[in-house]
């Protein structure tokens, strides 16, 4: 904006300096996302306005717009400064402001942001000693889903070794709705990170992950939590002594007598939301030396880390740039890999290299090798996150209430995904949970309303607890007296409002109504209704997106 009605020579001098002839690629060398759609951020910017500035019609840049890992290295490789992550974020919470965002885009990862706060995990409790907090632990939800017995472990040794008293906050920071570009669902869980912490006493605030991190310290976080200091746990556990093999072992963890010591040096992937944070990078490191195990840089690490392909959503918009990204970031070393943030680890783990948590050196588990343990599935997640609680109340605080585990292994009349490793990658690839199979299973067989294959014993469900749809089929399983095999599962993010007859366009406004012949049914079988038999007719419907 001019000082004056005009710019004087000084400010059209400034002005004029920022404008980019954008031609060198340099950041395009560092980053998959921007190399996979071939071309260079000068071209990339207006397709993203073009794709802004279209009120109806096909937004055709959604994807360049929605799978940046928003990790912000181009920004530190470019000759100026410029940010394709500050672009493409400020593109998502534009569309979002607009409504024109496609829901399922980031839903699936909002939804999991959602249940990381619901009464199955989120937990607040002060020391259980002192029942005070001078700090406050905050593993945050990836951690708990991926190592649960780290998050005990830590939290004990810094009840141990820290004074005034350590609470616990277990809850998802919302960096999720951050990354999504939904400003309201961050200022939500803000505030609502916010009443807890108050409540202990506004703590410090000892953070396990730095990707929360770096959410405590948006203005948004800020504004809801005024005087929050947020620090992260490698440089809490600097202020500790190490801990002794018979002090290395939470209630009920089985863990190893010794640490395992690797043969040799690890490569230390950084995260990339530890970019800006160098407390964070250099206490890791400090860690690892105490530890007496020897790290090699990788190639980009430090300020110039690169993503594992979880930051942005990356992966639940475009999984195989994501897992290019992870697989092109393992490459790099032919050494074993050592992360500081439980998601890098288990990325790089599904990527094929071999890789372990710094937490794995200092509270090792009963696995022979940890390095070659595989990351958990999305339901897994949620069972972990859920089990975790349960025993933290149960053991830590003797409390017989809270969440209760959901376990992984279907009880009777139960489908088991289990059974078929083949069925649960699926499940996996198509953002699917077991939760929501086996209650759309119980619903439908309950209400008598699904359908049956006339030649075989296959069922078919199908229900809608929120905005998708799911579809399980499913057939009694021999091996069990009584309970169900699943076969195979679906899910869509659109409304279908109904069946029969054709809906013309009304010709007054002259919109176009997109008719779509659908059909949810396996390619074999004679499918009808369960309960009465009647065979099914194939009718057109119309298919509502985005209004």
């Amino acid at each position: 904006v001019p000082a004056a009605d005009d710019f004087d020579a000084a400010e059209a001098s400034r002005e004029a300096a920022r404008c980019l002839d954008c031609q060198c690629l340099e950041c395009v060398r560092v980053c998959p996302f921007l190399e996979k759609h071939k071309a260079h951020p000068k071209a990339y910017v207006r397709q993203i306005y073009n794709n802004a500035a279209i009120v109806k019609g096909q937004h055709l840049a959604n994807k360049l717009v929605n799978s940046c890992s928003l990790c912000g290295l181009c920004q530190r490789v470019c000759p100026e400064g410029f940010s394709m992550a500050e672009l493409c974020l400020t593109a998502r919470q534009d569309m979002t402001a607009r409504a024109v965002m496609p829901q399922s885009a980031h839903e699936f990862a909002l939804e999991d942001m959602a249940a990381a706060n619901g009464p199955d995990f989120a937990l607040t409790r002060p020391d259980p000693a002192s029942a005070r907090a001078a700090q406050v632990f905050f593993p945050g939800c990836q951690l708990c889903a991926s190592h649960p017995h780290h998050v005990a472990s830590a939290y004990a040794h810094l009840r141990r070794h820290l004074p005034g008293g350590v609470g616990l906050i277990s809850r998802c920071c919302g960096i999720p709705a951050q990354w999504a570009g939904r400003s309201d669902q961050l200022r939500r869980a803000a505030e609502d990170f916010a009443q807890p912490w108050t409540v202990l006493g506004r703590p410090r605030v000892i953070a396990a992950c730095s990707g929360c991190l770096s959410v405590f310290r948006l203005p948004q976080f800020l504004a809801a939590a005024p005087g929050l200091e947020a620090v992260s746990l490698w440089e809490a556990l600097a202020q500790t002594p190490l801990p002794r093999p018979d002090q290395a072992q939470a209630p009920a963890s089985g863990y190893l007598p010794q640490p395992h010591r690797p043969a040799g040096p690890l490569a230390l992937h950084d995260p990339c939301t530890a970019r800006d944070d160098a407390p964070f990078r250099a206490s890791a490191r400090a860690l690892a030396a105490r530890l007496g195990v020897p790290v090699a840089e990788l190639p980009l690490s430090g300020e110039l880390t690169e993503c594992c392909g979880f930051g942005g959503l990356m992966a639940q918009v475009d999984a195989p740039l994501a897992r290019t990204v992870a697989e092109r970031r393992a490459a790099e070393s032919p050494l074993d890999y050592l992360a500081c943030c439980a998601m890098c680890r288990d990325r790089l783990a599904a990527a094929g290299k071999r890789c372990l948590h710094l937490l794995d050196l200092l509270f090792p588990c009963p696995e022979a090798d940890p390095a070659a343990r595989p990351g958990p599935g999305y339901s897994q997640r949620q069972e972990a996150r859920a089990a975790l609680k349960s025993g933290l109340l149960r053991e830590v605080w003797r409390e017989n209430g809270g969440a209760t585990p959901r376990p992984e292994a279907a009880p009777k009349d139960q489908p088991r995904p289990e059974r078929a490793p083949q069925l649960a990658a699926r499940l996996e690839e198509r953002r699917i949970l077991v939760s929501d199979l086996r209650r759309t299973i119980d619903e439908a067989l309950a209400a008598n309303r699904c359908l049956r294959d006339a030649h075989s014993d296959r069922l078919l469900a199908s229900a809608r607890p929120r905005r998708v749809t799911f579809w399980a089929e499913f057939a009694p399983d021999a091996a069990t007296q009584g309970g169900l095999r699943l076969l195979n599962a679906w899910s869509h993010r659109m409304i279908v409002p109904g069946a029969g007859g054709v809906q013309e366009a009304p010709q007054a406004t002259g919109e176009v109504v997109n008719r779509v012949d659908q059909t949810y049914l396996p390619a074999s079988g004679a499918w009808g209704c369960a309960a009465c038999g009647q065979a099914l007719t194939p009718s057109p419907v119309v298919a509502s997106y985005l209004g």
